[in-house]
């Protein structure tokens, strides 16, 4: 798990802003959307929270923002394994740079807060189980309605909306005012208190005597607040609206700690109502609507309790009324051009919300797997897990003579991560393509700035740049060129995700561009058949640029890059191909752990790698 609390931190910040923007735009926009479209504000909001968890991916999770760079790789790695002596330091202690990325959480603090959050989603998660159970308790309490009046109202609501389906009307004791329960098999409960009062036949005792005193006038008023009951109970089912009460009451056990998703739900509530309340009044004469809020008003004192994540009721506390009443009060009929204009400002707002998914999704989980097709594919699973010790590791070998693909750690091999310093070969095909730099002259004169190591504080040509991993001459390739020409450029050779952002010194670093070893191979391949299209020349100067050991009837070229965290190195590639007479064989490694994993172990475990399976 890399920095799982930095991540919760942005995740849930994200979150915050999220709902906070959705808040102010119910709010700016309030009369000029009907409030279906505002609680479909709401229902998007809680659909784009789940969004972190298509999967969780805790051990994906890092906030890289510093710097990361790969170097040389020996010349001896397929020989031996082992980096070799060349020119005192420079062989023998690869050391891929990466800038401590200072605003890290330290892990023990990680484990607290997962640990924290996993109590509480527990917690929540058996409050949820045993407000589930009370739907059977409430089931069992109720019995199939029969009074006469109010079935024959129950049809003729039925028959308004136009629902075909037989949905159950069961009366209870345990309510105070009507209910939908279920999601599957939906039923509506209803008191029996009401139902007694609306019954011409068998009265008995005091009961009688009481009707006895009751006008015509106030048995039709009854008539008609059961059937606004009724009517605002299917409008439930017809929204489908327990189903989205099911989703923001597992969300509220998972964000059970976040006051804002508390109040989005508060709020989901308030303009499930009164989406509700709106459907009714559309099918009302205006001179009927005090008559609704009246009703509206007489169920405030008598919330339903025990009811189920999976259930919704008419009543609802004074709070709640008093904003559905308000609503009432202001309600005017959503035709013709003002409708059309509402579902436009829905569209626009939902499709901002929606910009907010990669804060939610890389951030916090990851940006996802490549979605590699294996159709006709000669793949070969195979187990290097010895080669990796500690380290969480995946290797990926392409060889073309024979057509065949051999891949330890498949997810992982699948799962993209920053390309760190391996995404200079790329970047130094942009600045060549662009005509920043040419093969014959690819020289950038040193600006004085001082680096942690004296090979950086030297003019650079494209060789020392990619040899030495000189972070500064490819930021400059970047701000000449302009992130707009470098975003075109990852979408032109589909690199990875194909984002860069708009940072020009941290995008490789920061997974904002990310890319999953068995592309890094796809890439490489593209690369040496020279599929882009590019200019032969500027092909042959990335080669040689790379171009690590040449031996008897072979040769390696190679990058690698390496991750550091809190000044631990924690992650490391080394990407790169094999000319053989055989053919080219292509290959990718990348190694996690908590310390020294770096670019120039992921070489050396391939080295390994190779020298056992090539030989």
């Amino acid at each position: 798990m890399q920095d799982f609390g930095s991540a919760f931190l942005i995740n849930n910040l994200s979150a915050a802003f999220l709902i906070g923007t959705a808040a102010l735009a119910v709010f700016v926009f309030h009369r000029m959307l009907p409030a279906r479209l505002r609680y479909g504000i709401w229902m998007a909001v809680f659909c784009l929270l789940t969004v972190p968890f298509l999967p969780i991916r805790f051990e994906r999770v890092w906030s890289s923002t510093g710097s990361a760079a790969g170097t040389e790789v020996s010349r001896s790695v397929l020989q031996t394994g082992v980096p070799a002596e060349a020119g005192g330091d420079a062989l023998n202690g690869i050391r891929d740079f990466a800038a401590d990325m200072s605003g890290g959480i330290p892990q023990w603090i990680s484990y607290m807060v997962l640990a924290v959050w996993l109590a509480g989603i527990g917690v929540s998660l058996f409050f949820f189980a045993k407000n589930m159970w009370s739907g059977k308790v409430l089931e069992q309490s109720a019995a199939p309605l029969e009074n006469p009046e109010i079935l024959e109202i129950y049809r003729q609501c039925m028959e308004e909306l136009n629902i075909k389906r037989k949905i159950p009307l069961l009366a209870t004791a345990y309510l105070k005012s009507p209910v939908i329960v279920g999601v599957i098999r939906p039923k509506v409960y209803f008191p029996m208190r009401i139902a007694r009062g609306c019954s011409v036949n068998s009265q008995s005792g005091s009961e009688k005597e009481w009707r006895g005193r009751e006008t015509a006038q106030d048995f039709e008023n009854r008539r008609q607040e059961i059937r606004y009951m009724l009517l605002h109970e299917l409008q439930h089912y017809r929204h489908r609206d327990n189903l989205m009460n099911l989703l923001a009451e597992l969300l509220g056990a998972v964000y059970w700690f976040h006051p804002a998703v508390r109040y989005a739900a508060c709020r989901l509530k308030i303009e499930r109502e009164t989406a509700c309340d709106e459907a009714v009044l559309n099918m009302l004469k205006k001179e009927e609507y005090r008559h609704y809020a009246d009703t509206l008003l007489d169920l405030a004192s008598g919330r339903p309790y025990g009811l189920t994540p999976v259930s919704a009721g008419i009543s609802g506390g004074m709070r709640e009324m008093r904003a559905r009443i308000r609503n009432i009060a202001g309600f005017k009929e959503f035709t013709g051009r003002r409708r059309a204009g509402g579902v436009a400002l829905f569209c626009l707002v939902s499709v901002f919300l929606v910009s907010f998914v990669p804060f939610l999704s890389v951030r916090a989980g990851g940006n996802g797997s490549y979605e590699f097709d294996m159709t006709g594919k000669n793949i070969v699973s195979t187990d290097l897990s010895a080669y990796f010790g500690d380290n969480a590791g995946t290797f990926v070998l392409y060889e073309q003579g024979k057509d065949q693909w051999t891949i330890y750690n498949e997810d992982m091999a699948l799962s993209r991560v920053a390309p760190l310093s391996t995404w200079k070969i790329y970047d130094a095909l942009l600045g060549l393509e662009s005509g920043i730099i040419s093969p014959e002259a690819s020289e950038m004169e040193w600006d004085g700035t001082s680096y942690w190591t004296d090979t950086w504080e030297r003019d650079q040509n494209l060789n020392t740049a990619i040899r030495n991993s000189v972070n500064w001459y490819f930021h400059v390739i970047d701000r000449v060129a302009g992130m707009e020409q470098v975003k075109d450029f990852v979408e032109q050779i589909g690199y990875g995700n194909q984002n860069p952002g708009r940072d020009p010194e941290n995008y490789w670093l920061d997974s904002t561009l990310e890319i999953s070893p068995v592309e890094q191979v796809e890439m490489l391949q593209k690369l040496y058949d020279n599929t882009f299209g590019f200019q032969p020349q500027n092909i042959e100067a990335v080669k040689q640029a790379i171009l690590l050991e040449t031996g008897e009837g072979y040769s390696v070229y190679g990058k690698t890059g390496t991750g550091e965290k809190n000044g631990i190195n924690v992650c490391g590639w080394f990407v790169g191909y094999i000319e053989t007479e055989e053919g080219p064989c292509f290959f990718a490694a990348l190694l996690e752990g908590d310390s020294d994993a770096t670019g120039s172990l992921a070489a050396q475990v391939t080295g390994e790698i190779l020298k056992d399976m090539l030989s």
